[in-house]
């Protein structure tokens, strides 16, 4: 129920964010990291100033939030009312949340009003974006595909498995799934060709990283692996 801050420099805690009534269950970092989104089993989310302790807006979204995203608007060009100057950094972004029924809330951050809500077929547990794109990885093994410049619906969906969706990080121009099951599969955008890097005898996936040469997974088991990005490229 609280957000800590803690300084690379030295290793100390000088800010803690207190607020949500449960668990936090994901934060994303605006910008510069001045300010910063958090969204909790509470059922809200809410916007925090990091330097002044502050709560900038506890937005009600009215379900239990597994995972949150911000993305830059594409149209940007008509500036919203900013309350205050610390806001400035929320300009054209908006904070993209997953919750436990299946919605998919977009909220306008300058404004911090729900501007879209779409409902999946089940809790949708991580989300990850691209500049054009945003994924949602569900419990029910779906992955769904947005265009970020319409989040009305889905562009497209993958379906291949039933297991829960983890983590999930985006790859070029695809993307990588960690499942329930153990199973890490590297995904076209088109979902048309996959290529699976476990078996389903591993321990459940449920962290994903990369760079520019290797894709890193963190399971259960206590283990970190890294595969070969060469290796996994698919044409």
């Amino acid at each position: 129920m609280q957000l800590k801050i803690w300084s690379c420099a030295d290793g100390k805690c000088p800010v803690t964010l207190t607020g949500h009534t449960k668990a936090v269950t994901c934060t994303s970092i605006i910008e510069r990291g001045r300010n910063i989104a958090s969204v909790s089993k509470d059922g809200t989310a809410r916007l925090w100033n990091c330097g002044s302790s502050k709560c900038l807006g506890n937005i009600e979204l009215g379900e239990s939030l597994n995972t949150c995203a911000i993305i830059a608007k594409n149209d940007s060009s008509q500036r919203e009312c900013i309350r205050e100057e610390v806001d400035s950094d929320l300009h054209g972004k908006l904070l993209i949340s997953g919750g436990e029924e299946g919605g998919l809330c977009v909220v306008d951050l300058p404004s911090q009003s729900l501007i879209n809500r779409y409902k999946c077929d089940s809790a949708i547990n991580i989300l990850a974006n691209s500049q054009k794109q945003l994924f949602a990885g569900c419990e029910n093994g779906e992955v769904k595909i947005f265009d970020i410049s319409d989040l009305s619906s889905p562009v497209n969906t993958t379906h291949d498995s039933n297991s829960p969706v983890l983590s999930l990080v985006v790859l070029g121009d695809g993307f990588v799934v960690g499942r329930s099951d153990g199973t890490v599969a590297v995904y076209k955008n088109k979902c048309s060709t996959s290529i699976y890097l476990t078996g389903p005898d591993n321990e459940r996936v449920s962290s994903l990283s990369k760079d520019d040469d290797y894709i890193y997974t963190g399971s259960r088991d206590g283990c970190i692996r890294k595969y070969s990005l060469e290796n996994t490229v698919i044409r």
